[in-house]
């Protein structure tokens, strides 16, 4: 960083060599292309770097220090802090000069050129690296801020969402996930007694809300001495290694899962910004000897789905969901649905939701979405979770179909959060519902039947088991495993496929089921009131009249027949409205709409003066 003596002279090139990638020199160092963004993200990477390093130097009480104290460099006898500030400096003076010596250049050759903007930008701001000779001038907020984060750096604890967490350390190994130790609420109030530090009790009771606004800055910070967490969905830590869900695997260009012990090759070079989403106390088995993921030993919670008499091919498409809620909505595929286990009560079907998919991340991260949610702030406090499960919902479901039809599809959602601006955001938090009943919602064309995938739970449980729970919970590790490898088989397979034409005919089954209950056309289609075939006809006015008496008769209400209601359960069927002269039951018809593809049945006409 031309810091040493007689290096001055090598200014005008300083940041060329240090921040420009390499492939963008010429062989005489002269940038052939300027790619900014790269540039500014390397100025960053090196700030933060140098930003550590100053944390840990204070931190080992050695920032005073003078290592070359009497050496013949001119910088020899400079203490240490003020060495690491230099070397801030230089970085941020090298992206200085790249940016003016391109801002000249586009001056003359791109005039047109709009100048960009960065973090910090060096043509109007000069940021001034810390001092801690100027500590003693600091207002006592702001010491009880460098306090605080002294004291949260030697803890190494670091920040999510509200706690302060510490890494968990199993047989000597930093397992890549964290726990939470106590709220920032908590260690703030616990910062400073007045018998141990009583300047510090006096800098935090100067003002009634000091402990209030150090609260808020602790929990919104970016600092290097108290980082924020930010867990990967896809990583899972264990006794004797950790998990991961999704690796690019460049000799067959697809997504695989691999498990990384801890005294590996792989893990000493895994990513150290990777944080596990979750820690099982349990040891791991990644059953490489299997082949076929569905011969994975999962006993019980294959009882389960065994024990409602589920086909094969059925109960793999519960693996592949439940693998499914390990991933963003439409990371993986483009199926748009959502996984229903509908059915009676003590089924089983609450408890694959609760006691096995919800386990799969922590507590503080799957939100549960009960069914009076709240209309306007309910999606507040679940759109920033890892998995949502709606475990109990029934006809009277709170929640907009509007809004459940663009979650399950990941599309942009208005979400209220209370005391402040609703978001605008593209939904990513995958869920599963479950339910007795289906929520009564319209669903004229089939908008909300084709998002929902499920599998009916008919079957009650006579004589439970009490220790099932504990047996499902012993079981995760190896399900989490099964639900991983079937998904990523088959999202990567399937991926730009309808989802419709590669499940079994047994969802197409129980959705018929299911529509019987969600739309009043499908319940009418499905009753004996009607006759299929493609050369069938009948006025409609004469089908709307059939339509109403089933509706009254089942006490379904009486809905608006037209269009936007009838085309997506006709389609379905082939069925087609057409105007037209017909002659029906012996009876010319002037023109009018006619139903192509069905008849009424005879019998369950009431004819009126206008037939």
């Amino acid at each position: 960083w031309c810091l040493k003596e007689g290096m001055g002279n090598n200014s005008h090139l300083l940041g060329y060599r240090q921040l420009i990638p390499k492939h963008h020199l010429d062989p005489n160092g002269w940038p052939e292309q300027y790619d900014m963004t790269v540039i500014d993200g390397n100025r960053g990477r090196i700030i933060r770097s140098l930003s550590e390093l100053s944390a840990r130097v204070r931190e080992l009480g050695i920032a005073d220090s003078i290592p070359n104290a009497g050496g013949d460099e001119m910088d020899a006898d400079l203490k240490l802090s003020r060495k690491i500030n230099r070397l801030v400096e230089q970085v941020k003076d090298g992206f200085k000069n790249i940016n003016l010596h391109l801002l000249a250049y586009n001056r003359s050759e791109n005039p047109m050129k709009d100048p960009e903007i960065y973090d910090a930008d060096p043509a109007t701001f000069r940021g001034v690296p810390m001092d801690d000779s100027k500590i003693d001038d600091a207002s006592p907020f702001q010491k009880c801020i460098l306090c605080a984060l002294d004291r949260l750096y030697t803890k190494k604890y670091r920040r999510y969402k509200t706690d302060c967490c510490e890494q968990i350390v199993y047989d000597g190994h930093n397992t890549r996930a964290w726990k939470p130790a106590e709220s920032i609420e908590q260690f703030v109030y616990n910062l400073g007694s007045k018998e141990e530090d009583f300047g510090l009790w006096q800098n935090l009771t100067n003002h009634a809300s000091t402990f209030r606004n150090l609260i808020d800055h602790l929990t919104h910070c970016q600092d290097v001495q108290f980082p924020q967490i930010k867990k990967d969905r896809h990583m899972w830590s264990f006794h004797n290694g950790v998990f991961l869900g999704k690796v690019w695997c460049p000799d067959t260009g697809m997504y695989k899962c691999e498990f990384y012990p801890y005294e590996s090759e792989k893990f000493r070079c895994l990513d150290p910004s990777k944080v596990s989403c979750k820690f099982f106390d349990v040891e791991f088995d990644n059953y490489d000897d299997v082949k076929d993921w569905y011969d994975i030993p999962t006993p019980h919670f294959q009882g389960v789905l065994d024990y409602q008499k589920f086909e094969p091919d059925v109960c793999k498409w519960m693996y592949i969901m439940g693998g499914r809620l390990c991933y963003n909505v439409g990371e993986m595929d483009g199926w748009q649905v959502i996984p229903f286990l509908k059915g009676i009560a003590r089924s089983g079907k609450s408890t694959l939701i609760t006691k096995v998919f919800k386990k799969f991340y922590g507590s503080d991260d799957v939100k549960t979405m009960s069914n009076n949610i709240e209309k306007k702030f309910g999606l507040g406090s679940i759109y920033d979770a890892q998995m949502f499960i709606a475990p109990e919902i029934k006809g009277d479901f709170c929640l907009e179909q509007a809004e459940f039809q663009s979650m399950v599809s990941g599309e942009d959602v208005s979400v209220a959060i209370k005391g402040k601006t609703a978001k605008s955001i593209e939904w990513t938090c995958p869920g599963v519902l479950g339910g007795n009943e289906v929520p009564n919602w319209k669903d004229n064309s089939g908008s909300v039947l084709r998002r929902i995938l499920p599998w009916n739970f008919a079957k009650q449980v006579k004589e439970a088991d009490t220790k099932l729970d504990e047996k499902l919970n012993a079981e995760i590790p190896v399900i989490l495993l099964k639900c991983i490898r079937a998904y990523l088989e088959y999202s990567q397979k399937y991926s730009n496929k309808d989802i419709w034409n590669i499940t079994p005919d047994y969802f197409k089954i129980i959705q018929k089921q299911v529509a019987m209950v969600a739309s009043t056309l499908h319940n009418f289609m499905e009753s004996t009131n009607l006759v299929y075939g493609p050369e069938l006809f009948v006025p409609q006015k004469l089908f709307v009249q059939v339509f109403n008496q089933h509706c009254l008769s089942n006490n379904l209400g009486k809905p608006k027949f037209n269009p936007d209601f009838y085309a997506g359960p006709f389609s379905s069927r082939d069925i087609e409205v057409r105007t037209a002269v017909e002659t029906y039951e012996g009876r010319t018809y002037p023109l009018q709409p006619f139903i192509y593809g069905l008849d009424v049945v005879k019998e369950t006409l009431e004819f009126g003066d206008d037939h």
